[in-house]
């Protein structure tokens, strides 16, 4: 069985002796220029946050029946709105130092429009798994691990702030309803 085996495989080991110097040639062209391609490629990094938000405030069994339920998909998308409006990316602009890039405004512009572009927002409404728990997240990327990393930091302080001023405003305006209720009954 082996002299067979070997003497199938003769005429294939002689053919890759007899052309090694081409295929070693081959094998050296190729490497150098999958070394040169691979070192052609700009540096990409990526920041990724996600942020668990509970769409079931604390209030809503309290108001059930009594005021308008509010739809956790619309609240996100008017975040989604906040976090990508102009003013929101001059304040990362500014927070990340990327103004200093900008010379002129037109510059500035182009910089804004980049900015708006490279953000990526995602959501995941929540699953039976999760009950009220949303995923929301925040992806950036950049040239330079420390722009996409403050970029997207900048970006979730700001959802964190907006999102506890609206808490607080929310619990302000239930607390007023509830004690109107109370004055009428």
């Amino acid at each position: 069985m082996i002299p067979q085996i070997t003497t199938a495989i003769y005429p294939y080991l002689h053919e890759m002796w007899r052309y090694r110097w081409s295929a070693l040639l081959i094998a050296w062209v190729v490497a150098v220029v999958g070394v040169i391609a691979v070192y052609s490629l700009p540096n990409q990094y990526k920041a990724k946050a996600a942020v668990h938000m509970d769409t079931s405030t604390v209030m809503r069994p309290l108001l059930a029946g009594l005021s308008v339920e509010t739809n956790p998909e619309a609240e996100l998308t008017v975040m989604t709105r906040v976090l990508l409006n102009r003013e929101t990316l001059l304040t990362v602009i500014r927070e990340t130092d990327m103004d200093l890039q900008a010379g002129s405004e037109a510059e500035k512009e182009q910089l804004l429009a980049d900015l708006s572009r490279s953000i990526t927002l995602k959501y995941d409404p929540p699953s039976k798994a999760r009950k009220s728990i949303s995923i929301f997240e925040i992806i950036y990327e950049a040239e330079s691990a420390q722009q996409a990393y403050r970029v997207v930091s900048t970006l979730l302080s700001i959802l964190i702030e907006n999102t506890l001023s609206s808490g607080r405003i929310d619990t302000i305006m239930a607390e007023e309803f509830l004690d109107e209720q109370i004055a009428e009954y």
